[in-house]
């Protein structure tokens, strides 16, 4: 659940006098757990749900189990192939969505307002849109042997980024044919990326990979100001509601962390950005890493499924790709990595919505929350 306490973007816009409205795609950010915070109007476009089931009763294991069975089992039996429905709603549907609401009697006439819209395209199942009916998702593959997949998967993706692109384009073109466009801030971002067997493993949730972590980010800036410019500063998913914030004239919540990517001025504020942080808690895979431009460093839990080392290291000026594991060779920035985990780590739990016991944390990491003062 999305805490109460904190402080959300969407609050900060609303209480500065901005109408919020977001249309969310995924189960996981629902109203249901709380994500419908601060919005005036949020709409979770949800796939279709089986079996009569209600949002609440999908939030259940069993439900769950029911719908891998129908996935895998009877959609195959029946024939009627796979929809991308079954999952999430398609871009073409989103766009609908954010234009009815914008042509509507909801959004408030003449009044500044910000709109989140949640495209779900390209991600897990991955539709052939040339093949109707025929997709790719790991409810119904698992890990395939990468031979006969690979390439399928990979065209199977190029088309999602596509059809993407395709409406994404629509909704901007239907923004300027309303005058909205040219005064608007628009920031396209996404969550994570997808593993083709890079590191001998597929989809996502499993690895801190920089195929999963390094993502696009598109901000238009209002009046067309730095048109075409490329920032070639780290920036980190934590920078855009401060970004966001700063355009709108709205004061930043205490407790939110992240730094101006750009300000109205024009000026950048990223460029003493020195590293991105990362974490991961999936299927039992609990990951930490730290990335700076030349290296990177990532810990795994013991004994995790997808059997990454529990340290790895990597020297990024001649290994990009991260194949070869230098943990331990004595490689001076390793160790500097390795403080910088151990405070953002602090820094996280010191922030923490709820208190965290420093008996559950694991002995080697309270002995170093404990050598640079923390005690919470």
């Amino acid at each position: 659940m999305l805490s109460d306490e904190l402080d959300t973007f969407a609050e900060a816009l609303s209480s500065n006098g901005y109408y919020t409205q977001g249309y969310a795609n995924n189960p996981n950010i629902t109203s249901v757990y709380n994500f419908n915070q601060g919005f005036h109007g949020y709409v979770d476009l949800k796939p279709d749900l089986y079996l009569g089931a209600t949002p609440s009763a999908a939030r259940l294991s069993l439900y769950e189990v029911l719908r891998r069975v129908i996935l895998r089992v009877v959609g195959p039996l029946t024939g009627r192939g796979m929809r991308v429905g079954d999952f999430y709603q398609p871009a073409e549907s989103v766009t609908e969505h954010a234009l009815a609401w914008i042509d509507g009697p909801d959004r408030p006439q003449g009044a500044a307002f910000l709109l989140f819209l949640h495209y779900m395209d390209p991600h897990d199942p991955f539709m052939d849109w040339e093949r109707p009916g025929v997709g790719y998702a790991r409810a119904q593959l698992g890990d395939p042997d990468p031979d006969p997949y690979r390439d399928l998967m990979r065209d199977a993706y190029d088309q999602e980024v596509a059809y993407f692109d395709e409406h994404l384009g629509a909704y901007l073109d239907s923004l300027r044919e309303r005058g909205l466009y040219d005064d608007a801030l628009i920031i396209i971002t996404a969550d994570h990326g997808e593993e083709f067997y890079d590191h001998q493993g597929w989809w996502h949730g499993q690895t801190l990979y920089d195929e999963v972590l390094h993502v696009p980010l598109i901000v238009k800036l209002p009046g067309g100001m730095l048109r075409g410019t490329v920032n070639e500063s780290f920036a980190r998913l934590i920078d855009l509601p401060v970004t966001m914030l700063a355009w709108a004239g709205a004061p930043v919540p205490e407790d939110m962390a992240g730094r101006t990517l750009v300000g109205p001025d024009g000026r950048f504020g990223n460029a003493e950005t020195e590293f991105v942080y990362a974490e991961n808690d999936f299927e039992n895979n609990v990951l930490q890493a730290v990335r700076t431009f030349d290296a990177k460093l990532i810990h795994a839990n013991p004994d995790n499924p997808r059997q990454t080392p529990s340290v790895a290291f990597f020297d990024l000026l001649v290994d990009r790709a991260e194949h070869e594991n230098r943990a331990g060779g004595g490689d001076p920035r390793e160790i500097d990595l390795e403080r910088v985990m151990t405070e953002m780590q602090a820094f996280v739990l010191d922030r923490a919505t709820e208190p965290v016991l420093m008996e559950g944390i694991p002995d080697e990491l309270r002995e170093q929350l404990e050598a640079i003062g923390y005690g919470g």
